[in-house]
């Protein structure tokens, strides 16, 4: 919430965190004209560990979760990330940068257009220990992910993250790097 009075009222907002920090992205840059920066850091993968609600991430059964902030259930890590996913392409959606398909939650194939807009999509500094898989083979890092070597650590796990910058300004795209 931003005021720009010198009032500082108080304000709750009920809304799921990566939902209200979506729609808050989205009514900053709305608001604003001519060059512009808009970070929208989500913190989903942080706790508290919370199911999102069934119009981002459905759930048929709508089955009950623990939401364990000690020892997080794969299933609600998945769709915590699941939820990440479909507020991004409607971010993307909402800035006129990209339509989304009739689910109204995945982009639809084409119609990203950037134009002169940069988007760099990162991730955070790995998982949870509790959230990693012990034994997962890995042939990207030639070797098993370890609890022990996760986040907050300096090993690899600890800080391997995604990476992605897409835009109309971008040279040479289609590059990879480890």
């Amino acid at each position: 919430f931003v005021n720009d009075g010198d009032a500082c009222p108080s304000y709750t907002d009920r809304t799921y965190l990566t939902k209200a920090q979506g729609n808050d992205g989205v009514d900053w840059w709305k608001k604003q004209s001519g060059p512009r920066m808009l970070t929208v850091s989500f913190n989903a993968m942080h706790t508290p560990v919370q199911k999102p609600p069934t119009d981002m991430v459905p759930d048929p059964t709508d089955s009950a979760s623990t939401c364990s902030n000690a020892a997080p259930p794969r299933n609600v890590v998945n769709m915590m990330i699941e939820g990440v996913d479909v507020q991004i392409g409607r971010v993307l959606a909402d800035l006129g940068l990209a339509k989304l398909a009739a689910n109204g939650r995945t982009i639809q194939p084409g119609s990203l257009d950037l134009g002169n807009t940069v988007v760099v999509i990162i991730g955070d500094n790995g998982s949870q220990g509790q959230m990693v898989r012990p034994g997962t083979e890995s042939p990207t890092i030639g070797g098993k992910f370890n609890p022990l070597r996760a986040k907050t650590t300096v090993y690899q796990t600890g800080v391997w993250v995604p990476l992605i910058i897409a835009g109309g300004p971008v040279v040479a795209p289609g590059r990879s790097f480890d």
